[in-house]
């Protein structure tokens, strides 16, 4: 390109704010926030905007189990760890709510404007880093994606400073450098573990930069490990201490796998086999240990998940090879697939993003591959390093499931090229030289990433029944009552609709309503138990007590890892108890305690009715050696401490 700078010029230009931030980036980052400030006021008011959906309400939880000193729950870690962390530390600072985490997010997104503007400066000029920061500047997935409690901005964040840095490393052969783009890809790793495939990177653009002459190779390529993985063993160490085995980073790989290679998978749904897309970590533990026939530790719950869909592979090879070519059509189509709630909640609240989204992954590629073609001799580097990334990041994602979210971390590589592609463009415009090729190139492009096909996303229910249960989440039970109906009318027995429908008749106080879709969703095998255990709290609010103790058993058959009905019922089942033992039929009292003692392994209270009913038997040295035993299990509990005093206090 004509208007190319040495990068040495670049790089130690001075540094000073308006070389980080001349005027062309500093007009498009202003584009960009204004942009994502008025998405976010513009679906302000919308329940879904304001209720966490799945994945964030999970993370929120995480990052409050964390500030309560209850980290350890999530320990062998299930997900990539650091934006909960991070999570946790901005609610410890600043206090809950959503402000917060969102502004990190507009942050994350101003780096990955800056990193690409200079990316695209330091290779082709000023125009090009123009281009690709507002490429992503007017990105309509990345404004969406700010509004979420996700890690997805932060992600697309480390990818892009992470190009960034591992050019210039291989260009000026830096240490600090070398070393500065291993910690950013040990971060990146920590947030989206199957970024480690990108730990190949590096060793293979150095080997091929240095010719195969391996005392050229070796010191930089131990750097640039070295350094990533001295930010990924924490994890790894916290990992193995909590569980004795050797989990690099996560342990959701295993069903993520299973779920995108199972016989009838989508290529890109969440669903879980027999569960459903509201499936859980115990739902895979339920699969993965079914399968093996005992219990598993979490890492041989993956392990178990990855030979399941291995094995549904081998079952139909040819049908697998097509949906891995589905999955590729996926990666590429121009079609945003939303994995958390429907986008078409977003496009309705807030229409000129929709707009914004017709710039996506699927219209840049086309551009991506001109601008690939035009610098492959003049910046041979710059093309094999965002080549290289894009050829190893997509096929991890292709092994597994495709959405929005996780394809978001292609966007700068794409962005970059795009700007490539369009500077030379405009230059042949100006030169007045043939657009014939590019016009071809584009053409056949977007026919295959635009325009022909699309994916039918999600359910026709999916929408309403989301929004329900936003308005639910914000006890705006009469609200959420009305979308749960509109999805009702669609489709009453998707997901765990008739399940919601009557937790928020419930909560409206309306239980004989609330009875009816209880009933009705006791049908339905993934939400039997829960409904079950529902119909018995309104059995309990109305006291009818031996009701409540059915339905509670019937729900804790149905589930044993339904927490909500093991306690329900113990509870239960100790006040019959109780009410035995008024009566004076201590033996029908002691038959319950016993049944409960079973229901709550370690918990003192059946255990102390025990001894209650020894006493009222008259048998005090069995009350005693009773309550004596329960002390020494839990020392703080005090009514057992007043028994051993007063049976003490009469020998």
């Amino acid at each position: 390109m004509s208007d190319k700078r040495n990068i040495a010029e670049v790089s130690t230009a001075g540094i000073n704010l308006w070389s980080i931030f001349p005027l062309p980036l500093a007009a498009v980052l202003t584009a960009g926030v204004l942009l994502r400030v008025v998405y976010w006021l513009t679906v302000a008011d919308e329940a879904w905007f304001q209720a966490p959906g799945m994945d964030p309400e999970y993370y929120d939880g995480w990052a409050q189990a964390i500030m309560s000193g209850e980290a350890g729950k999530y320990i062998p870690f299930p997900r990539g760890p650091l934006y909960p962390y991070i999570l946790a530390g901005l609610k410890a600072v600043c206090g809950s709510g959503w402000l917060f985490p969102r502004l990190f997010n507009l942050f994350a997104d101003i780096a990955t404007i800056a990193s690409l503007f200079h990316f695209g400066r330091l290779v082709c000029g000023m125009r090009v880093g123009v281009i690709a920061a507002t490429a992503a500047a007017l990105s309509g997935t990345m404004v969406y994606f700010s509004g979420e409690l996700l890690g997805t901005a932060l992600e697309t964040a480390l990818a892009a400073s992470f190009l960034l840095v591992i050019y210039i490393a291989l260009e000026k052969n830096n240490k600090v450098l070398i070393g500065a783009s291993g910690v950013i890809l040990g971060l990146f790793c920590i947030t989206r573990p199957n970024a480690m495939l990108l730990l190949a990177l590096y060793p293979l653009l150095i080997i091929i930069q240095s010719k195969g002459i391996v005392k050229t190779a070796i010191q930089p390529i131990i750097i640039h490990i070295t350094a990533a993985i001295l930010c990924i063993a924490p994890v790894t160490l916290s990992n193995y201490v909590a569980s004795g085995e050797f989990i690099p980073i996560s342990t959701l790989g295993g069903v993520n796998f299973y779920i995108g290679n199972v016989r009838g998978a989508s290529g890109w749904s969440s669903f879980l086999p027999g569960v459903g897309a509201g499936w859980d970590d115990d739902d895979a533990k339920r699969i993965a240990e079914t399968d093996a026939g005992r219990t598993l530790s979490p890492g041989e719950i993956s392990d178990q998940l990855f030979k399941i869909g291995l094995r549904e592979i081998k079952a139909d090879f040819k049908g697998w090879l097509a949906l891995m070519l589905r999955k590729l059509y996926l990666l590429v189509g121009r079609q945003e697939i939303g994995n958390n709630r429907p986008l078409e909640l977003v496009f309705t609240a807030a229409p000129f993003v929709q707009i914004l989204m017709f710039f996506s992954i699927g219209f840049l590629i086309p551009t991506a591959f001109w601008g690939a073609l035009t610098i492959w001799r003049s910046q041979k580097t710059a093309l094999a390093v965002n080549l290289a990334y894009i050829i190893i990041f997509g096929g991890g994602l292709v092994l597994f499931f495709i959405s929005a979210r996780y394809r978001m971390p292609l966007l700068p590589p794409l962005a970059l090229l795009t700007a490539v592609g369009v500077e030379e463009i405009v230059k042949r415009i100006r030169l007045r030289k043939s657009l014939l090729d590019p016009i071809l190139v584009l053409v056949i492009g977007w026919g295959i990433t635009m325009l022909p096909w699309t994916v039918a996303e999600g359910h026709p229910a999916q929408a309403p029944y989301v929004a329900g249960n936003a308005y639910l989440h914000l006890n705006r039970c009469r609200e959420a009552i009305e979308h749960f109906k509109a999805a009702y009318r669609i489709d009453p027995d998707f997901l765990r609709l008739k399940l919601n429908l009557g937790v928020a008749y419930m909560q409206a106080g309306d239980t004989a309503q609330a009875e009816v879709y209880f009933n009705e969703a006791v049908q339905l095998p993934q939400s039997k138990a829960e409904a079950l255990n529902n119909l018995g709290v309104i059995a309990e609010t109305h006291s009818n007590l031996p009701l409540a103790e059915l339905e509670y058993s019937r729900a804790y058959q149905a589930d044993p890892q339904l927490d909500d009905a093991r306690l329900n019922l113990a509870r239960v089942v100790m006040t019959l108890g109780d009410s035995l033992l008024l009566k004076g039929a201590i033996d029908s009292g002691e038959m319950r305690y016993r049944y409960a003692e079973k229901l709550l392994p370690g918990d003192p209270r059946p255990s102390f009715r025990l001894a209650v009913a020894a006493m009222g038997k008259g048998r005090k040295d069995e009350a005693l050696r009773l309550a004596k035993a329960i002390i020494a299990r839990h020392p703080d509990f005090s009514p057992a401490q007043q028994m051993v005093r007063s049976l003490s206090a009469s020998r």
